[in-house]
């Protein structure tokens, strides 16, 4: 299996042939890209941290019989120049960050109803600036295998003292030099372009969430009205339903809702006085009826 060094950065997709804006997974996949090309660098970070150690290790063995003095200048630029590795990761890692927020906020904003067109927009941006984020890891990945190129020869360099006691010559001085002046340069290079990055992204990015605040208050607001409507319904249902005297209805019912507008029970009509006014009106119509039946019959 290849070494994180070895297998390098993902590449992010930077063509809607690739990435297509429609999509409705588009948030999560550009999101999984940018996240596999933060893991990528930070497992090369790892892997070079433990090239560090093992250089460092090699170096106290070199302090302990007296031979280092004369790398004592090339230690201290190794310390250096992997310092600055560090910074650098640091602020890839921040860039990346900043992309993945924008890309989790379009996503609120789809998911509160934000405009179609508007995220339409702000989507093909994100796409846009994966041609750059490719840029700087074209660039990245030529800074770190010369990171480690400057590594492995400062190791080898020890290693031979530590063999044969032999000092460096002229010729890898300045090979190792070239290096670490490389590595230094190129660093440079680097942090310029993700200071760009950020100076551009940063008040995007503040713009998107006071977006995301506005679509999310309207969402809200309108649910609010929604269910102020409903509940004006309902209470307005129940002013009709509470006629007077409502339990003489007989077969009718009346719905009771609480102040959430919450229906809570039911109420069936039929128990008032003018229901058993009717029962006796029927019931002495009955009887005269039978009475009238029967005069007819003894007649």
């Amino acid at each position: 299996m290849a070494s994180a060094i070895e297998k390098g950065i993902t590449y992010v997709s930077a063509d809607i042939q690739e990435l297509p804006l429609e999509d409705p997974e588009f948030i999560g996949h550009y999101k999984t890209e940018l996240t596999e090309g933060k893991e990528d660098i930070l497992a090369i970070e790892g892997e070079i941290q433990n090239l560090v150690q093992g250089y460092e290790a090699l170096f106290v063995e070199l302090k302990e019989i007296g031979q280092s003095e004369t790398l004592d200048e090339h230690h201290g630029m190794v310390s250096d120049n992997i310092r600055e590795y560090k910074n650098v990761t640091a602020t890839i890692c921040t860039v990346l960050d900043t992309y993945i927020d924008m890309a989790n906020m379009i996503h609120q904003m789809e998911t509160s109803g934000g405009n179609p067109a508007y995220l339409l927009h702000r989507k093909q941006e994100l796409l846009e600036q994966n041609v750059e984020l490719n840029k700087i890891f074209d660039r990245v990945d030529y800074y770190i295998s010369t990171v480690v190129d400057m590594l492995a020869k400062e190791t080898d360099v020890v290693k031979a003292m530590l063999e044969s006691k032999h000092t460096v010559s002229e010729e890898e001085t300045v090979h190792i030099l070239f290096l670490h002046q490389t590595a230094l340069s190129t660093c440079v290079d680097i942090n310029k372009l993700l200071v760009e990055r950020l100076q551009l992204m940063v008040p995007r990015l503040e713009g998107l969430r006071e977006d995301v605040m506005k679509v999310q208050v309207h969402s809200v607001t309108n649910d609010v009205e929604e269910r102020r409507k409903r509940l004006q319904e309902l209470r307005q249902q129940a002013k009709i339903e509470d006629v007077t005297d409502y339990a003489d209805l007989e077969g009718q019912y009346r719905h009771a809702y609480d102040e959430e507008g919450n229906h809570i029970g039911t109420q069936e009509g039929g128990d008032g006085g003018n229901r058993k006014s009717l029962t006796a009106i029927l019931v002495v119509t009955a009887i005269v009826i039978a009475i009238f039946a029967a005069y007819v019959y003894m007649k």
